[in-house]
């Protein structure tokens, strides 16, 4: 009998589409997962969007210590920008970095050309 038909070959036909179906499911999941490269774009964009605006146009003009200085001085002032910016860095495991190795810390891994950690 062939293989289409026969009723011998039915237990390889649903082993044959279960294959099928899994590696379709395997294929959507990783096309549907972010890269590498936009979740840290979207990582810059949260950063970019908790600081205050002046302190983002000082880093766009790539100005760190006017960032870092913005930073800090309205961290002191403003409460809720406080809160924001401690959840933003708890967020990402660096609740004890100051406000400049935070502005190093996105500078340096978040924009383009930035330091492959697989190097260190």
């Amino acid at each position: 009998m062939s293989f289409l038909r026969g009723a011998e070959w039915k237990p390889e036909r649903i082993a044959l589409i279960a294959f099928v179906l899994g590696a379709g499911v395997i294929i959507a999941v990783f096309a549907l997962t972010p890269s590498v490269e936009q979740g840290r774009r979207e990582r810059l964009a949260v950063f970019l969007e908790t600081i205050p605006p002046e302190a983002s146009a000082a880093f766009e003009a790539e100005d760190y210590t006017a960032c870092a200085d913005i930073i800090e001085t309205t961290a002191r002032t403003d409460l809720v920008f406080f809160e924001d910016y401690e959840t933003l860095k708890d967020g990402e495991l660096i609740n004890i970095f100051t406000p400049a190795e935070v502005v190093d810390y996105y500078a340096r891994y978040f924009q383009q050309p930035y330091e492959d950690l697989a190097e260190r």
